[in-house]
């Protein structure tokens, strides 16, 4: 139940963030090029910066050789289905948007989720690095 509660408080705090921004973008009230300044900071420089951290601080060698090759193949292995479901069910078949749907935000939102619900398991972090 603990957990439980930490990772809904996490959330929370994720989506009190969150959803300011979306109805300030939708009240027009953040240009766009505001906001690409902002996307842009938190992509090239927050997030390296966080796994630069998280390596650091972590102990690679408590990873398992078992998680590291999930780690690899599984992003192969959700693009092949991505790209299978994306032929069957799609009208309008673009291999990249296959590729993005199976990859929409992952490095974005992915690792600063993992470090606030997962704050003293840097390993989860590491995992998603890879």
């Amino acid at each position: 139940m603990e957990s439980y509660l930490s990772v809904l408080l996490e959330t929370l705090a994720f989506l009190a963030l969150g959803v300011p921004g979306f109805i300030l973008g939708k009240l027009n009230l953040i240009e766009k090029s505001a906001s690409k300044s902002l996307a842009n900071i938190l992509i090239y420089v927050s997030i390296p910066f966080l796994i630069l951290k998280t390596f650091i601080l972590a102990d690679v060698t408590t990873l398992s050789l078992t998680g590291i090759i999930i780690s690899v193949l599984s992003p192969f292995i959700t693009v092949f289905f991505a790209v299978i479901i994306a032929k069957k069910f799609s009208k309008n078949y673009v291999k990249e948007n296959a590729v993005c749907s199976a990859f929409s935000n992952c490095g974005l939102m992915g690792i600063p989720i993992s470090v606030a619900l997962f704050p003293t398991d840097l390993n989860v972090t590491l995992y998603l690095s890879i």
